[in-house]
């Protein structure tokens, strides 16, 4: 089964968009689900990723400034309707 989560950029100190890249880390070979969703400031996307036996989520989100200055990642356990904050930079 897979459960939803939201991808919300945060980014207020700095203000900037987003590419944003996800990786599941349940699924087999842990694919590349989301490749480089633009995400506006203070936007979010949705999505679902598969779930782990325990109903939780893995993965791996990368966030890169739309003038591909600057880019953050994070590993991340999920639950079903979290959201994510992806901006930290």
């Amino acid at each position: 089964m897979s459960i939803g989560i939201v991808l919300h950029n945060n980014e207020r100190n700095n203000p900037n968009d987003l590419f944003v890249s996800v990786n599941d880390l349940n699924a087999a070979g842990g694919p590349l689900i989301l490749v480089g969703q633009r995400i506006n400031v203070d936007q979010t996307f949705s999505l679902n990723v598969q779930e782990d036996g325990n109903g939780n989520g893995n993965i791996v989100w990368t966030a890169q400034t739309v003038d591909l200055s600057t880019t953050n990642q994070a590993t991340v356990s999920v639950t079903d309707g979290q959201t994510v904050e992806v901006a930290r930079f």
